[in-house]
């Protein structure tokens, strides 16, 4: 009776070796080096995110995105603008910051300051709808065949 060969990628445990001498039923125990699953994990996980769909669908909803933010900016870039830095001159506890500033020769700072104040307070807003794009769009449909019995 000839010995059964593992796959080349495989260790068998040596106790399989003493149960086959003895015609015992053999009881193998496979052992992948742990390294090779991570990696094969990985590289498959990097191919997969190279198909065309995936690709697509991650870059669609960062268009759209764009998209949007371009057509806000445009829309409501300068009234936003006009009221926050009204909004920052109207209170009184600043007009102390500002006179320091002006005394500094950085009295230019009130126009650079609401920009700023804008693009910190909407940030998080746009980074959350897109990872709700992203996210929704890579999501799969369910299929309407999911709840009908067979």
């Amino acid at each position: 009776m000839q010995m059964p060969v593992a796959p080349p990628h495989c260790l068998i445990a040596p106790e399989s070796h003493q149960a086959h001498a003895a015609n015992k039923p053999i009881r193998r125990r496979v052992i992948l080096p742990p390294m090779n699953l991570l990696t094969n994990s990985f590289w498959r996980a990097a191919a997969y995110c190279l198909h065309p769909q995936v690709i697509a669908l991650s870059v669609l909803p960062l268009a759209l995105m764009v998209a949007f933010g371009l057509g806000a900016w445009y829309l409501l870039w300068d009234p936003a603008v006009l009221w926050v830095s009204g909004a920052l001159q109207a209170y009184t506890w600043l007009t102390g910051l500002w006179n320091w500033l002006q005394g500094l020769g950085m009295g230019g700072v009130k126009t650079v300051l609401a920009p700023i104040v804008i693009v910190v307070a909407i940030m998080p807003l746009v980074v959350m709808l897109s990872l709700l794009a992203v996210g929704g769009a890579i999501t799969t449909a369910p299929d309407s065949t999911d709840d009908k019995e067979l």
